[in-house]
């Protein structure tokens, strides 16, 4: 596949393979040996079949042979670190570099199972490893990697015109309320719940196009049982009073506190409500989160550079918009406008909850934490255990018919 994506044949391959020694040399490459599986090397051996699992998991099907050739190499990378703990690029003397994401992710899934603390993955991709050279030391680096993550970020956040004029200059949209300028919905920005169903699908499908490019997190929570948590407080404390903030800071803790992908660097943009720009209450929930952090992995993170914009000046927020919308739409009952009840479905008499939009982009949902389903700490939805509604909303027991 990675061949024909760069429009190379087998020809091509031989020519390489035959003049591969002297071209090592000239970028003075030197080769090693594959450790061998004996007793010198079996304390540092991996489960093999734990990796093709991971491996297969991201990648849908069961793998073949390239797949075995792949584990095989990344079992080398562990026999030849020999078992240290590496948690920086620097002090790893070893890594896979690969073009395949999902080999990246599956090997960097399978450490984190097996390790303790944060460690550097024995498999990164070209993209990874490039970017990361330009974040650690820009000057030696040059403007090439620069360049191309400038390139790579303007084309996942923002929409050639073309795409947007095929919509404003399209009859069939053009004289829909939507798209009237001084109504400021979609002639302004997307957002999903203004959006036409036309314009909503070929968004979603822009947004799947952007692949391993784009994860989205989430955190869920009950405010029915949000409810029931504050009205037990006010009971137990007669002068609790209810602030807005608490739930916000909880969220964000939730959301931020987590060890997900870590970074040189961190921008966060939050979306601005209203006239308010929330800006201490953001600080004060991500010093929070950081001190949770640190408190269950016993290191900090890289600062925080934390901007509020208004959707329409972010592509990415209208991204994250129809995400959540996605979301919502799984987690909402349809409601009927004219009865102002909720809609039934006709054969089985149940509520309606629409998931196909949240199955439509879960390959690129990273975790979704339903805080109140569950066990205690809620339950954690990733691509091993997917969110559906069979499980978070069972249908009730079938009542048994009297004979």
């Amino acid at each position: 596949m990675e061949l024909h994506k760069r429009c190379r044949g087998v020809a091509d391959v031989i020519m390489a393979e035959s003049n591969l020694e002297n071209r090592l040399k000239e970028l003075a490459i030197s080769t090693l040996q594959s450790p061998s599986y004996d007793e010198t090397n079996y304390r540092f051996q991996i489960d093999e079949n734990a990796l093709r699992d991971e491996i297969e998991e991201e990648i849908g099907y069961i793998p073949g042979k390239s797949a075995e050739h792949d584990i095989r190499a990344v079992r080398n990378i562990f026999a030849l670190r020999k078992g240290r703990h590496v948690s920086r690029i620097e002090d790893a003397g070893y890594v896979f570099l690969t073009t395949n994401a999902a080999l990246s992710r599956a090997a960097f899934n399978y450490q984190r199972v097996t390790s303790e603390g944060w460690v550097f993955s024995a498999v990164v991709t070209d993209y990874h490893l490039s970017h990361l050279a330009w974040l650690k030391s820009p000057v030696d680096a040059g403007n090439l990697s620069r360049t191309e993550i400038l390139a790579s970020c303007y084309a996942t956040m923002r929409p050639h015109e073309s795409f947007w004029r095929r919509y404003v200059e399209d009859p069939m949209f053009a004289s829909t309320e939507s798209f009237k300028p001084e109504r400021k919905k979609t002639a302004v920005a997307f957002h999903a719940k203004d959006d036409l169903p036309e314009v909503r699908f070929r968004v979603f499908d822009l947004l799947r196009q952007c692949g391993d490019q784009l994860r989205f997190y989430a955190v869920v929570c009950d405010k029915f049982k949000l409810h029931d948590a504050e009205a037990a407080k006010r009971v137990a404390q007669p002068g609790y009073r209810f602030n807005e903030n608490s739930v916000y800071d909880s969220l964000m803790r939730e959301l931020f506190g987590k060890l997900h992908r870590l970074a040189d660097r961190y921008e966060i943009c939050v979306a601005k409500r209203g006239n308010s720009t929330r800006t201490e209450a953001i600080k004060t929930a991500l010093t929070h989160a950081e001190g949770d952090f640190e408190g269950k992995f016993g290191f900090r993170r890289s600062q925080h550079e934390i901007t509020v914009q208004q959707s329409k000046d972010n592509p990415c927020l209208q991204a994250v918009d129809y995400f959540l919308w996605a979301l919502q739409r799984f987690y909402e009952i349809k409601w009927n406008a004219s009865t102002g009840q909720p809609q039934l479905d006709s054969k089985t008499g149940l509520v309606i909850r629409e998931d196909r939009f949240l199955n439509a982009v879960w390959p690129q949902v990273g975790e979704i934490h339903d805080l109140h389903f569950g066990p205690v700490h809620g339950t954690f939805f990733t691509v091993k255990n997917q969110l559906n509604l069979a499980e978070r909303f069972p249908p009730p027991p079938l009542k048994k018919k009297k004979s």
